[in-house]
């Protein structure tokens, strides 16, 4: 018999914040996804003016979200290209780099993963990195949207280059 794909239009893993966050990457057509989780805090985006500041934004952010959620899963998702440059600033500033992509310092412990390590996982709160540097496919933006939907509770946008163009909106006020 023929496949008939259905649509999935109920979202069970970010909350409806986040959703609304993402879904401005996806077609017009696709937006209509809502989350069993009504409500939610909405993302924060937080502009920097060098990737060396942008750098000490995220791990602010990091910090303020393992504050936050003490005993859940905080992970940073960066593009490889931006990878090497912010683990070395971690390691400037005293994390330490163990297994599983995780780092730790001064008793916080978070995950620092690209967009492919990231897929398939989800966490409590997450940073994802300079948003308009993650790769297209066939002028879609599925790695992007798919890293900011790995959050459960919360998310942060931090960057230092322009946004992509769907989500600039956000990054106004």
């Amino acid at each position: 018999a023929p496949i008939r794909p259905v649509t999935i239009t109920r979202g069970y893993r970010s909350t409806q914040a986040i959703l609304n966050f993402a879904k401005s990457l996806l077609p017009a057509s696709q937006r209509d996804a809502q989350s069993l989780q009504a409500g939610g805090i909405p993302p924060t985006v937080r502009p920097a003016k060098t990737a060396k500041a942008r750098n000490g934004i995220v791990e602010e952010e990091a910090v303020r979200l393992c504050s936050a959620y003490p005993n859940g899963q905080v992970a940073i998702i960066v593009p490889r290209d931006d990878l090497e440059t912010l683990q070395t600033d971690l390691l400037k500033k005293g994390w330490l780099r163990k297994p599983h992509h995780v780092w730790s310092k001064g008793g916080y412990r978070t995950k620092v993963l690209t967009p492919t390590t990231a897929r398939g996982i989800e966490f409590d709160a997450v940073v994802v990195v300079e948003p308009g540097a993650f790769p297209r496919n066939v002028g879609r933006v599925g790695q992007l949207y798919t890293s900011l939907t790995r959050a459960n509770r919360e998310l942060s946008v931090v960057h230092h280059r322009p946004l992509p163009d769907e989500l600039r909106r956000h990054g106004r006020g």
